[in-house]
């Protein structure tokens, strides 16, 4: 949950101050890809909340007796997780001119993932339909991935095909990004 809310409102806050500089036409103009920025704004969110990421597992290392041998998977799934999350921040910071209207949109969108999530209600007592986008949500995926791999000890292997989904939704992310910057430079011009 922290993981969540952090990277969405962050990459959010930091894109949203960005567009909102008078100095941001210039970095629009000039003729390095959209990409570039992309990737410069994505390194920096993902900075910030790995420092995040490293004192909770820290607090867990110390606190809950976390299995050492597994750590290289707990940052994988963070890292992917909070990555698809810092791309979805930044795209309503693109797309969403109103600093107020695009922070009610991201907290509103981790209420959403909350609300439909394994924590307050089992996705096996709802119906074939909801249970499925419950399934797909990156929040359920990271919570029984780390369920799996500090309480159950399990090996890469068995958490390949999560994986394989949240790559899936790290490029979409990725592509939303894109081109909810490409309407933002599009709506500049």
């Amino acid at each position: 949950l922290i993981i969540t809310l952090s990277s969405l409102v962050l990459s959010n806050l930091f894109i949203l101050r960005q567009v909102n500089k008078p100095s941001y036409f210039r970095e629009i103009i000039t003729p390095t890809s959209q990409i570039s920025f992309i990737f410069a704004d994505y390194i920096i969110n993902l900075f910030f909340i790995s420092i995040q990421i490293v004192v909770l597992f820290l607090i867990g290392l110390t606190w809950f007796e976390f299995p050492l041998h597994s750590f290289y998977l707990f940052f994988l799934v963070c890292f992917v997780v909070s990555s698809i999350f810092i791309f979805i921040g930044m795209s309503f910071g693109y797309l969403i001119e109103s600093q107020n209207l695009s922070m009610l949109t991201t907290v509103f969108l981790t209420m959403l993932m909350l609300i439909f999530s394994d924590l307050l209600i089992y996705s096996d007592l709802t119906g074939k339909f909801v249970k499925f986008f419950i399934d797909l949500n990156p929040f359920v995926i990271l919570h029984s991935s780390l369920k799996n791999v500090i309480v159950f000890n399990k090996d890469f292997f068995y958490l390949v095909p999560s994986l394989i989904v949240l790559f899936v939704m790290y490029v979409i992310s990725f592509l939303v990004t894109y081109l909810s910057r490409a309407i933002n430079f599009a709506r500049l011009e």
